[in-house]
This record gives structure tokens, C-alpha cells and sequence, in this order.
């Protein structure tokens, strides 16, 4: 469940996931954990669910975990502001990212979101760190690495010491004069300005930047790989249908088609089987309140059947709502090993039956056939 939200407003957000998943080849219980984690961080309505597809569709090409998209695309929009950044701009850098890098599209989704609270703070946009980590990237730094040395920069910039105060002093510069230069003109004007300096001087890069990640990050970005660099920088300022692109080229695949046949029939395989089994666990408690009620013991003692006997046959039909939870477990421990081929797990929670002797309502079609069978 979601919490915090109206039960009519999940159930609407539920359906239309179900719908977005069916579309993009996506499992509907892949994407209700990735709804759970868009309203954990406070979206809602229309809002959510862009942040859903967009998340879906990025999953769908290959940029790792639909939920973990999602994290980072939830962090991004609260980092810069939903007014600022949308989620299909997120998931576009996240594209291009990938796409001029060397990234490891899963790690760079799941590495990005630690660089984010500085570099909002500072004014450094989400496309500059898109594109800091592609270029490190081209050099063999990975997703992870790369976000730490960023993260260094950042804060080596942030809260210099004061030898690197007195560095960028000697240099005609100064801490407060850069980070406004980022707001104004951006990360990269700010490492050129820099670089022009440190090549002035071979000790002042080491100084600014005592941090060796933090020092190795700017070598890399304003080393020898300076023009590409900036390039790739360009090219993340303008993502715009990175995804659709993507995602247009991926839906015409094979596999995708293969890929979303077979979660559709999941999706309705699911919901043949969940008032079935339902409707069963209904029969079954009814059968338990039935052995244990006092007119029945009374009917079973004129026949000569004990209480022992009575207690026996509602401990049977408790045994088997027991043996329903135990079948869902195993289906979904099943289910992890095997893959897609199965449906995805049915969220049945035996639980209440198995504590509540108040009778729950049979769901149809089930209901149907209790009622023609009375």
C-alpha cells in the first residue's frame, strides 16, 4: 500500500501503473516498487506518474532497476525543484549520459543521486553532472568513483581550506568569486578558469585542491581530454528526446516485443488468479467458523461425533489457509529463480483470515459459484 494517500487514489495510480508496465515490457510488481518509492519522496497525481513512465521507459532501455531510475529521478526533481527539472528531462541526461560516456547505465542511476545535494546547492546543474561523470567515464572512471570525485570538488570548493584560500588568492581568484562564476556560467567555466592558472603554476592545483580525489577529477576534466570534455558538456545541455529516442529504437526490437506479450499475459494471468484463490481462502475460513460454532457441536453430539472430532476439522481447514500462505511463498521464491517466464507473485495476505473469525466478503467469480451451489 501507499501510505498517506486515499484508497480510490491508489487504486486509480495502480491501474494505470499496470498500464504503463503492459506498455513498456515492465512487470507490474516492478513498477508498484518504483510507485513506492516516487510517493515515499512526496510526489503525487499527474506528478507521479510522469515520474513512472519516464522511469519505466529508462528501465526499459537498459539504464538498470525500474525503482532505482526512479530514486535517482524522485531525488533529482526534490534536489532542483519540480519547477526547475521534470522527470523526463532527468531521465533524458541520464540517456545522453550513458550514451557519451563509458558509464555502466545501472551503476550511473544508482551513483549519481550522493553528488546531487552539493551540486544543487552550488548551482551546478543536473546536465553538468550528467556530463562530469561521462567524461570521467572516457578516462575509466566508473559511475561510483566518479560521484565521489565530483562530490570532492564540490565541497573543496564549497569550504576551501584556508591554504587553498590563500592559493586562489595569489592567483587573483577566490572561492566566493568561483562559486558565483558556477552560478552565472556553469562548472566547466569555472575548471577553465582554474586550469588556466594551475598551468601558471605546477603546486597550485595540489594546494586549491588538497583532496587527491577531488585533484584527480579536475586534472581529468581539464587534462588532455579538455576539448572533448567540452564538447561532451554541449551535448549534454540540449537532451531533449534522448529518451523517446531511445526508448522508440528499443520498442522495435525483438526482445521488447517478446518482452511485453509475455508481461501481459503475467498481468492477466494475476488477475484471473486473485479473486480465484480469494474466493477458496473465503470457503475456507467459512468452513472453520463453521465446525467451531456451538450449533454444530450441538448437530454433531445427537450424531455421536465428538468435539475432539469437531476441533479436528477446523484445525484441517485452518492447516490448508496455512498451506495457502505457504504456496505463495514458495511461488515467489520460484518466481526469483526462475525469472519472467512466471507471472509476477500475487500479493495475497493470508494473514487476516488466519487471526479474524469475522467472515470476509467472496470475491467474484468465486462469489457466483457459492451462490450457485447454495
Amino acid at each position: 500500500s501507499l501510505v498517506g494517500i486515499a484508497s480510490d487514489e491508489v487504486d486509480a495510480m495502480g491501474k494505470t501503473a499496470i498500464k504503463m508496465a503492459k506498455n513498456t515490457g515492465r512487470s507490474a510488481t516492478e513498477a508498484a516498487d518504483a510507485l513506492f518509492f516516487i510517493t515515499s519522496a512526496g510526489l503525487r497525481g499527474s506528478e507521479a506518474m510522469k515520474v513512472l513512465e519516464a522511469s519505466l521507459k529508462a528501465s526499459a532501455v537498459g539504464l538498470g532497476e525500474t525503482k532505482s531510475i526512479a530514486d535517482l529521478t524522485t531525488s533529482a526533481i526534490n534536489a532542483y525543484g519540480a519547477a526547475n527539472l521534470s522527470a523526463m528531462e532527468a531521465t533524458n541526461v541520464l540517456v545522453a549520459s550513458v550514451r557519451e560516456g563509458k558509464l555502466e547505465a545501472s551503476e550511473l542511476a544508482s551513483s549519481m543521486g550522493q553528488v546531487l545535494p552539493v551540486a544543487s546547492n552550488m548551482g551546478v546543474s543536473f546536465d553538468e553532472v550528467g556530463a562530469a561523470l561521462a567524461a570521467m567515464s572516457r578516462t575509466g572512471t566508473n559511475a561510483s568513483v566518479g560521484a565521489t570525485q565530483l562530490t570532492a570538488v564540490l565541497a573543496g570548493l564549497l569550504k576551501p581550506t584556508m591554504d587553498a584560500e590563500k592559493a586562489l588568492d595569489e592567483m587573483g581568484l577566490s572561492s566566493t568569486g568561483l562559486k558565483q562564476q558556477i552560478k552565472e556560467q556553469g562548472l566547466l567555466a569555472v575548471l577553465k578558469t582554474l586550469k588556466i592558472e594551475f598551468d601558471k603554476n605546477a603546486d597550485a592545483a595540489s594546494r586549491v585542491f588538497p583532496n587527491i580525489r577531488a585533484l584527480k577529477a579536475v586534472l581529468d576534466l581539464t587534462g588532455a581530454s579538455a576539448d572533448v570534455n567540452n564538447k561532451i558538456f554541449r551535448k549534454l545541455e540540449n537532451t531533449l528526446g534522448a529518451l523517446d529516442t531511445a526508448y522508440q529504437t528499443t520498442s522495435e526490437s525483438a526482445s521488447q516485443k517478446f518482452d511485453k506479450s509475455l508481461n501481459k499475459i503475467s498481468v492477466s494471468a494475476t488477475r484471473l488468479a486473485t479473486p480465484i484463490i480469494s474466493g477458496l481462502a473465503f470457503a475456507l475460513e467459512s468452513l472453520d467458523a463453521f465446525f467451531i460454532s456451538d450449533n454444530v457441536a450441538e448437530f454433531g453430539g445427537s450424531l455421536g461425533i465428538t468435539n475432539t472430532n469437531m476441533k479436528n476439522l477446523s484445525k484441517s481447514s485452518g492447516s490448508l489457509l496455512e498451506t495457502l500462505e505457504k504456496i505463495n511463498l514458495e511461488y515467489a521464491k520460484t518466481k526469483a529463480l526462475v525469472g519472467p517466464v512466471l507471472p509476477p507473485t500475487p500479493n495475497f495476505d493470508f494473514s487476516d483470515l488466519l487471526k479474524d473469525n469475522e467472515p470476509k466478503k467472496p470475491q467474484a467469480p468465486f462469489k457466483t459459484l457459492l451462490e450457485f451451489n447454495k
